[in-house]
C-alpha cells in the first residue's frame, strides 16, 4: 500500500513538473536568454506557447511595448 501511494505521489509531481510555462508578474529571469522577438498582438499567451513549443525552454519573459525591455520599446517582446 505504502508503495502504491509512493509511486502516485511521484507521478503527481512528475505530471506538474511538466506543466505549460506559467506567468509570473513583475519577474525577469536573469542569464540564459536565447531568444527574443517582437509579438506584434502584444499577447503574453505567443510566448507561453512558444516556449512550451521549444525543448529547451525553461522560462519565459514578456514585456509590454514602453516597458524596459529593448530600451523602452514601442512593441510587446519575449
Amino acid at each position: 500500500m505504502r508503495l502504491l501511494a509512493a509511486g502516485l505521489c511521484g507521478l503527481a509531481l512528475f505530471a506538474l513538473a511538466t506543466g505549460p510555462a506559467r506567468a509570473q508578474t513583475g519577474f525577469d529571469r536573469p542569464g540564459g536568454d536565447y531568444a527574443r522577438f517582437t509579438v506584434p498582438s502584444g499577447d503574453p499567451a505567443v510566448c507561453s506557447a512558444r516556449c512550451d513549443r521549444d525543448g529547451r525552454c525553461r522560462a519565459w519573459t514578456f514585456s509590454y511595448p514602453g516597458t524596459a525591455a529593448l530600451g523602452g520599446s514601442n512593441l510587446a517582446t519575449c
